[in-house]
């Protein structure tokens, strides 16, 4: 006759347990595995897509090279002048009066640009304040010229007055020259562009002369210039003395 199981032995018990057990935990590890598995596999395809993606974007522009030219005035370069680009100091102009820096962005960005013209000059209104990128085929630099003008100018002048020898020429209530015997005279002033200058030609030495103390005057260009300048006098003459003949005495009759 057959045992009952609970008559089965330990040993055999045992391994009846084993054996249900094991398909159990395979199946358990399975599933851990599968889960493991799925995990790994997610995070792969998520990092390869944004791997896809990052490929699928255009690499950044290369930096472009910009160099900024500074002059008083054409062909006249200015060395030592700071240069700002994109908000700060890029460095200085050398001895031919320029610098050459390169910058990132793409065309059609604006970028501030701004010299510090040095004291006794001026920044020009003609200057850019926004350095506009454009690259140039074959990588060549943008050239962006720019002027600190003279705060003055020196101007040569050439004066003729007829009729004037010798006399006073003042400028701002001073005697800047004087006429020679000839009524020439060349000296020359320091003005700022666009002032109006005027002279007047002294005439206190010389009452006759008429006009009485003329005034010339002109504008000063924003450029070193030499000017000439005439007038003329007429010269007054003095109204002779009338002379009355002295009475003669009474005439004898013969």
């Amino acid at each position: 006759m057959a045992a009952f199981p609970g008559s089965l032995g330990r040993s055999a018990l045992e391994s009846l347990t084993e054996l249900r057990r094991a398909p159990y935990a395979a199946a358990v590890h399975w599933v851990f595995a599968s889960r493991e598995a799925r995990r790994v596999a997610a995070a792969s395809a998520f990092a390869c897509g944004a791997l896809a993606l990052a490929g699928c974007e255009d690499p950044p522009p290369p930096p472009f090279e910009v160099v900024v030219r500074v002059e008083s005035d054409v062909n006249k370069a200015l060395p030592n002048v700071p240069v700002f680009g994109g908000g700060k100091q890029r460095g200085v102009t050398g001895p031919d009066g320029s610098f050459k820096m390169k910058l990132g962005g793409a065309d059609g960005d604006a970028i501030d640009l701004k010299v510090e013209c040095p004291p006794g000059t001026r920044s020009d209104p003609s200057n850019a304040t926004k350095l506009v990128i454009r690259r140039l085929e074959g990588g060549k630099a943008t050239e962006y010229p720019t002027f600190c003008r003279p705060a003055h100018r020196v101007v040569v002048l050439g004066m003729r007055v007829e009729n004037g020898a010798n006399l006073p020429i003042k400028y701002l209530d001073k005697v800047v020259a004087r006429t020679d015997a000839a009524g020439a005279a060349h000296f020359a002033l320091v003005a700022a562009p666009g002032d109006d200058v005027r002279l007047v030609v002294d005439t206190s030495e010389a009452p006759m002369l008429k006009p009485a103390s003329p005034e010339l005057h002109f504008r000063v260009a924003d450029t070193d210039t030499v000017t000439a300048l005439e007038t003329r006098f007429a010269i007054e003459k003095k109204a002779k003395a009338a002379v009355y003949a002295a009475p003669k005495g009474p005439t004898r009759i013969h």
